[in-house]
């Protein structure tokens, strides 16, 4: 089973189904798509299948540079964001919620850093995201 609510590579999301899903979390997906802009004009998003447990996953990237996963749920969203080790310290020492900080610390740590995943259920969540963003664009 996928952990993407869209878990059939046949069945591309689309906004209706999207937003039937997220529910009242659309609008932070929506904040996020205009904060993600206003902060990285030409950003862009598209939707890939990467594997079958993960389920289809909407990818923001700035030029060649992946910046953010999210994956629909339902009534909710993951966000995932892949810090490097000099991100990661920054965002450890910075006023994120607790939450955020113990997801840093508990990360996988790959290669190209420790993938942070935050589900988002609230603008907190969205705004800790956004800050997370800053702190990966930054280094």
């Amino acid at each position: 089973m996928a952990f993407s609510i869209f878990g059939e590579k046949e069945f591309p999301p689309d906004d209706a189904g999207l937003s039937m899903h997220l529910k009242d979390s659309m609008r932070f997906w929506k904040k996020i798509d205009q904060d993600i802009q206003k902060a990285y004009p030409g950003a862009e998003g598209i939707w890939k299948f990467p594997t079958k447990a993960a389920g289809w996953t909407w990818t923001d990237h700035s030029g060649k540079r992946n910046i953010l996963y999210r994956q629909p749920c339902d009534g909710y969203f993951r966000a995932t964001i892949v810090l490097g080790e000099r991100a990661a310290e920054q965002a450890l020492s910075s006023s994120l919620p607790d939450g955020v900080k113990s997801a840093i610390k508990e990360a996988k740590q790959y290669m190209e850093g420790r993938s942070v995943p935050v589900d988002v259920r609230s603008g907190e969540d969205a705004d800790a995201v956004m800050e997370l963003l800053r702190f990966k664009m930054s280094n």
